[in-house]
């Protein structure tokens, strides 16, 4: 690993340890980055918001409190203890291609969820 520079080594490391997250610790050991104590891996995406996923539809666009509304619906229904609203959005945000955005409507700011790319 001696002839990659340290920021190429992170971008392996990133790239690595997206299918098992739980294994960053060892693959920046094994190559050779220190690792800042108060750094952690990604948390694993939650089963009710994995779950969720599967059966929400298409939510490009949508409002974040009414995608959050079904979500908690679906919880109810399903006997699963919801996250919280900003638990459940940094969660779904990390588990799809969306990205929460602002949107102005009139004086109201209010966040919806769009695709990634079509920002």
């Amino acid at each position: 690993m001696k002839n990659y520079s340290t920021q190429q080594r992170i971008q392996i490391a990133g790239i690595l340890s997206k299918s098992n997250p739980q294994s960053l610790p060892y693959i920046l050991d094994v190559l050779g980055i220190k690792q800042k104590a108060d750094i952690q891996p990604p948390k694993p995406i939650d089963d009710s918001v994995s779950n969720f996923l599967l059966i929400c539809g298409d939510v490009d666009g949508k409002f974040s409190k009414m995608v959050y509304s079904a979500y908690r619906d679906y919880c109810e229904s399903e006997g699963a203890n919801p996250l919280t609203h900003i638990e459940f959005s940094r969660q779904f945000v990390r588990a799809t291609d969306f990205v929460s955005a602002n949107k102005r409507t009139g004086q109201k700011v209010t966040r919806i969820f769009k695709k990634g790319d079509s920002l």
